[in-house]
């Protein structure tokens, strides 16, 4: 009796030591399986909210931008009126000068002389305003452009990351369909999203910032000014010339 008992102890301990495991092995086989079946059937979701984030980002973005510009167009705007005041008030008080100059002109001659370098001055200063609206023009224009080609950028940088996302969740679509291993899928689509941050990261710095750009501008800008202010000084020294030989000819 003692035999045949040991015997019925030595037969379920070799099923509980070569069962058991197996049983636990097709347990964790079938949790891997649910697993690997819940990340493939979540790949869309996991998309869709990847393209919400990217939508909200891409918004996000073109906001600021136009925040920005608008600050840039108001500051404009400003100046232009600023500067439309001041050259008001300066012809005033230019045609003021030369009126009272012309009301001590003695005779004919002196009174043309006067009224020739009036009309002198009136286009002299047309023409600098011109050059100088040009000048300033240029400048802004390549401000906008500068501006422009950054946002260009930043977006060709942003639809090549949303791009990337894209491309690395359909591969590993089509590899949980090919019957692929879960976590060989997972573990190259994290590694996909990494690289195509990276990338995008690596092409947002390259891009750079755009101060020394615009200090360039600014520069140009500034030696444009100088030369105008020049040429202008040069030919009233030419006006103030010939008034005066005209002047001293009819004294």
């Amino acid at each position: 009796m003692t035999i045949k008992f040991n015997k019925k102890v030595f037969a379920i301990l070799l099923i509980v030591v070569f069962l058991a495991p197996q049983a636990m092995f097709a347990q964790a086989n079938s949790n891997n399986a649910k697993a690997g079946a819940g990340f493939c059937n979540n790949l869309d979701k996991f998309l869709n909210n990847a393209n919400d984030k990217a939508s909200a980002r891409q918004l996000a973005k073109d906001e600021k931008f136009a925040q920005r510009q608008s600050a840039i167009d108001a500051k404009r705007a400003e100046n232009d009126k600023k500067l439309a005041d001041l050259r008001a008030q300066a012809l005033l008080r230019q045609n003021e000068k030369i009126d009272n100059i012309l009301q001590k002109a003695t005779t004919p001659e002196q009174q043309a002389a006067l009224a020739e370098f009036k009309a002198g001055v009136s286009n002299a200063v047309s023409i600098r305003q011109a050059a100088m609206d040009a000048a300033r023009n240029t400048y802004r224009s390549g401000v906008d452009k500068i501006i422009a080609d950054r946002k260009t950028a930043i977006n060709n940088a942003m639809s090549a990351l949303n791009s990337s996302v894209e491309a690395a969740v359909a591969k590993a679509k089509s590899d949980c369909a090919s019957g692929v291993d879960a976590v060989t899928v997972r573990t190259a689509l994290q590694s996909a999203i990494k690289s195509a941050r990276e990338n995008f990261r690596t092409t947002v710095q390259s891009i750079g910032s755009i101060g020394d750009q615009i200090k360039t501008l600014v520069q140009a800008r500034q030696d444009s000014y100088a030369k105008i202010k020049e040429e202008f000084k040069n030919t009233l020294e030419s006006l103030k010339a010939t008034l005066k030989a005209k002047i001293e000819a009819n004294q």
